[in-house]
C-alpha cells in the first residue's frame, strides 16, 4: 500500500488514538514537509489531535517505514534492521519498564507498531517538537559530547539492571551478538571497505596496522564480544547523526537516542569508544578522554546503586573491555568515515557523491591516522 494513502494513515491514526484514549480524533498530513529516506528507512511526519478527559490534545508523530528502493541483495539486510528496531521499540524498552525503569527521556516514544507484510510501520514521538533538535557541526564540542554519554550511560544501565535482575536473557532468538559472520552483509562491506581503502593511507605508519586489521578481521570480530566482559544490549550505531539535543539557555542539556537497527549484544566499552572515534575530533578527544570516561561512569553509577549492583565490578569490566573492542571500533570507524567522505560506492550502503575525490581522501587518511595514534596514546592499541 503507498505510504501516503489516506486509508493507510488514517488506519494508523486510529491505532494511535486508540493507545491514548483519543476521542474525536483527527489527522494531518504534513505536505510542505519532504518525506524523508535514509539508509535505513522512510520517515514521514503526521499530527494526530482529540480530546481525552475534555481536555484537546495534539501529538506530533514520524512514521517509520521500510525503504522502498531497496536492491535486491539489501533486502534481508533491511529486514533484519527494521525487525530490530521493531523489537527494541515493542519487546525490549517495555521489558524495561516492567523493572520500573524509564526510557521516555532518553528515546523518542513509540505509540504504535505493526509488521504485517505491507503495513509495516513504526509511529515514534517527533522530538523536534519537544525542542530536540539536531547538532548542526560534524564533530560534536565536549559540552554535547558530555550529554550525549551520560544518555548513552542511562541507556546502558537500564541494560544491566535488566539482565542482572533475570528480566531480560542474553541468550534469545533475536538481538544477538554480531560476529564475523553476522549479518553477513555487513561483514562483507566492512571487509572490503578496510581492505580497499587502506591502501589510501600508503607511506603512512598506519597502512601497516590497517592491513593487519584487514588480515585479522575474522578474530578481532569474534573476540570483540567473547573476551568482554560488561556486555548489553548495545546501539551498535551511537554516534552524532543518531543523536537530537535540547537546550537551555543555548546549552545543552539532553541527548535523545535515535535509529536502534543495529541494537546487538555487545560490551558497552564497544558503543562508549565508537562514539568518541566518530563524533569527536582528535583534539577535544584527547584533552578530555579521562573526563569522558569520569562523565559516562558517574552517570552508570548513580543509577546502578540504586539498584543494589556492584559498580566497583562494573568499573573494572569496562576498563578491561576498551582494550578488547578498541580495533573493532576502529573497523567501524573507518566505514563511518569512508561514508562521510564520500568514498564509497561497493558495500552495505553507497556513500553521496562526492565533487573532490582527491581531496575527500586527504581528509579520510588525515582522520583515520588522527584516531589510530590517539588509540595509540591512550594505550589501547600498537602500532
Amino acid at each position: 500500500m503507498n505510504i501516503l494513502e489516506d486509508d493507510f494513515l488514517n488506519k494508523i491514526a486510529e491505532n494511535v488514538a486508540k493507545s491514548c484514549d483519543l476521542e474525536n480524533w483527527k489527522f494531518k498530513r504534513h505536505e510542505n514537509i519532504k518525506t524523508i529516506e535514509n539508509y535505513f528507512g522512510i520517515l514521514v511526519p503526521l499530527t494526530v489531535t482529540g480530546r481525552r478527559n475534555e481536555s484537546e490534545e495534539e501529538l506530533h508523530l514520524l512514521l517509520k517505514l521500510k525503504p522502498e528502493t531497496a536492491e535486491d541483495r539489501m533486502k534481508l539486510v533491511l529486514k533484519y534492521l527494521y525487525d530490530t528496531e521493531h523489537y527494541v521499540y515493542t519487546r525490549l524498552f517495555p521489558l524495561f519498564g516492567s523493572c520500573q525503569l524509564n526510557v521516555d527521556d532518553i528515546s523518542p516514544k513509540c505509540f504504535y507498531a505493526d509488521m504485517q507484510p505491507g503495513h509495516e510501520v513504526i509511529v515514534l514521538q517527533n522530538m523536534t517538537f519537544s525542542g530536540f533538535m539536531r547538532y548542526p557541526n560534524r564533530f560534536l564540542d565536549y559540552h554535547h559530547a558530555i550529554v550525549a554519554l551520560k544518555s548513552l550511560a542511562k541507556y546502558h544501565s537500564l541494560s544491566l539492571i535488566s539482565i542482572e535482575s533475570g528480566k531480560i536473557s542474553t541468550e534469545n532468538d533475536f538481538v544477538k551478538p554480531y560476529t564475523d559472520t553476522h549479518p553477513v552483509e555487513l561483514n562483507i562491506a566492512l571487509k572490503l571497505c578496510l581492505e580497499s581503502h587502506s591502501q589510501l593511507l600508503k607511506g603512512e605508519k598506519c597502512e601497516k596496522f590497517l592491513r593487519s586489521l584487514a588480515e585479522r578481521y575474522n578474530n578481532i570480530r569474534v573476540d570483540s564480544f567473547n573476551k568482554s566482559k560488561l556486555i548489553v544490549f548495545g546501539h551498535g550505531d551511537y554516534w552524532k547523526e543518531n543523536i537530537l539535543f535540547k537546550y537551555v539557555n543555548e546549552k545543552p542539556t539532553q541527548a535523545c537516542i535515535l535509529d536502534y537497527q543495529m541494537v546487538q549484544l555487545m560490551s558497552a566499552s564497544q558503543d562508549f569508544l565508537t562514539f568518541l572515534l566518530v563524533s569527536v575530533d582528535t583534539k577535544t578527544r584527547m584533552e578530555n578522554y579521562e573526563n569522558f570516561i569520569s562523565a559516562y561512569i558517574k552517570s552508570l553509577d548513580s543509577i546502578l546503586i540504586e539498584h543494589n549492583i556492584d559498580t566497583q565490578r562494573i568499573v573494572v569490566d569496562f576498563q578491561h573491555d576498551l582494550k578488547v573492542v578498541a580495533e573493532n571500533c576502529v573497523i567501524m570507524a573507518v566505514m563511518a568515515f569512508a561514508l562521510w567522505y564520500g568514498l564509497e560506492d561497493q558495500t552495505l550502503v553507497k556513500s553521496k557523491d562526492t565533487t573532490d575525490k582527491v581531496n575527500a581522501e586527504k581528509r579520510f587518511t588525515q582522520t583515520i591516522c588522527e584516531i589510530l595514534n590517539d588509540l595509540n596514546r591512550i594505550g589501547l592499541v600498537r602500532l
